[in-house]
């Protein structure tokens, strides 16, 4: 038996350019041939084999489909659908394979390896197989060429589909789910809001530079020292104290520094996250953007997927 690679992603908006149920060839690297097609209802595909190894096809898959995902977020914003098998919790679907040694694979992977009976296309990560050659492929979804009416829209290069991003596991896939619902969303003080947050999650806490904190501590030993009442001592030390902490904004600056570029058009990666805090706060505050001068946080979307891919190759590093 042989295997297939295969990596989907479910898209809400055509491609254009291509036509549909067509597949067509990326490149041969180590006589492992990968080829890509957008099918009827929108499911963009990436496929790679022969394998005669089921683990390596996996391997490849999941390598795959984080490099598909990563480069279709950084073209498009109508994604419909990135979860998968194992991380979107479907547990025995007809076709998977349970049956597996467990001293061969862990516990996530009997959820994406897929037998010959299923029909093809789902949705992530997954491992199918084959009798002959990729050209099998086309018995699970039959092949019909149409030509596509819709927006024309510059072609994807894949030339890259087989090259490290960073690991596919749980962390990376939530990220980027949160990238996908935030994109989705047609009011911009709320996808700011989803982006700003995402900020702070993945920044670190620490103190602020050592002279701050000195004058914070001589600013409460003044109000230890005064008259005010006991109570209202407690309150303002207590506040104080607070200030000895990186403020949110701070943490998130100090994350771009680490792994944003530079520069996302004609701004920096701070003008694009101030403004982008700008609308969150002023959208937490109940208030109403001004969106005609939103120019600078279009920009954030690129600049999250950078900190993503930076934020989790370190991850990498640190367990390597």
């Amino acid at each position: 038996m042989l295997y297939a690679a295969h990596a989907g992603i479910l898209l809400s908006e055509d491609l254009g350019l291509y036509q549909k149920d067509i597949w067509y060839s990326i490149k041969l690297v180590d006589d492992i041939e990968y080829r890509w097609r957008l099918t009827g209802n929108l499911l963009l595909e990436v496929l790679a084999g022969t394998f005669c190894d089921k683990r390596a096809a996996l391997i490849c898959a999941k390598k795959t489909y984080v490099s598909l995902l990563y480069l279709v977020l950084r073209h498009y914003f109508q994604i419909a659908d990135a979860g998968c098998a194992f991380y979107g919790g479907r547990i025995n679907l007809p076709g998977m394979d349970t049956n597996l040694d467990s001293q061969d694979c862990n516990d996530e992977e009997p959820f994406f390896y897929w037998n010959s009976r299923v029909q093809g296309g789902l949705v992530g990560p997954g491992v199918y197989e084959i009798e002959a050659g990729l050209d099998d492929f086309n018995r699970y979804k039959p092949s019909f060429a149409v030509t596509v009416q819709c927006t024309v829209r510059k072609p994807i290069d894949f030339g890259e589909i087989d090259e490290h991003i960073f690991i596919y596991n749980r962390e990376a896939q939530r990220l980027l789910n949160t990238i996908i619902v935030a994109t989705s969303i047609h009011d911009i003080g709320m996808e700011m809001t989803l982006f700003c947050g995402l900020l702070e999650h993945l920044s670190e806490s620490g103190k602020k530079d050592p002279d701050v904190i000195r004058e914070i501590e001589n600013l409460i030993e003044q109000v230890k020292n005064s008259e005010l009442e006991e109570e209202k001592k407690r309150n303002l030390v207590s506040y104080l104290s607070v200030g000895k902490e990186l403020s949110a904004r701070q943490r998130c600056l100090s994350l771009l520094k680490k792994y944003a570029k530079s520069k996302y058009g004609s701004y920096s990666a701070s003008n694009v996250f101030d403004e982008a805090y700008s609308i969150r706060s002023t959208f937490s505050h109940g208030e109403e953007p001004d969106y005609g001068k939103v120019k600078a946080a279009a920009y954030m979307r690129f600049l999250m997927l950078d900190v993503i891919k930076g934020y989790l190759q370190s991850k990498e590093d640190e367990h390597a």
